[in-house]
This record gives C-alpha cells, sequence and structure tokens, in this order.
C-alpha cells in the first residue's frame, strides 16, 4: 500500500515528443486508421500459410503506445497458435 501512495501519487510524466529537439522522425504515422487498405490486407493474411507475422505499436490501432505495441503482439501470437493448431 506504502508503494502505491509514493509511485502514484502525482508522480504522472507526460511528454510531448513531437516538440522535443532531434526527434524528428521517431515514430510511424500510417496507422490502421489511415491505410485502412494495407492494414487489412497484411492483417487478414490466411495464417496458414503465412511465414510472416507483424507485431508493434505501429501495426495497430494505437500506434506510439504501449497498448498498440501489447495489442498488436496479441494478434500476431493469436495467429500463429492458429496456424499451429490448422497444420496439425
Amino acid at each position: 500500500d506504502d508503494f502505491k501512495k509514493k509511485v502514484f501519487a502525482d508522480n504522472g510524466v507526460s511528454i510531448a515528443w513531437a516538440e522535443m529537439p532531434y526527434q524528428a522522425g521517431g515514430w510511424a504515422n500510417d496507422t490502421a486508421y489511415n491505410q485502412s487498405e494495407v492494414f487489412e490486407y497484411m492483417a487478414s493474411a490466411d495464417p496458414v500459410y503465412r511465414k510472416v507475422y507483424f507485431a508493434g505499436d505501429w501495426f495497430s490501432y494505437w500506434p506510439g503506445w504501449q497498448v498498440g505495441a501489447l495489442d498488436s503482439a496479441h494478434f500476431a501470437t493469436d495467429q500463429i497458435v492458429e496456424a499451429s493448431l490448422k497444420v496439425k
């Protein structure tokens, strides 16, 4: 309980990376929202015949956020498991 008080009480940090010097091009702006055709094509390939799986914040609806990376990793691992179950 003491840990919660020390770590989470008024210790939030927010960084506007776009405003930081030397950070030009540090993130992708192509997302599932503005590149929907590409995103759908890459995400919808038959997992049994795929040899490459993509994961990362950039391959999600939440680019630049940890939740995007986790969501994308979950999607990729689901596809890998699905493919392995169909092959057997």
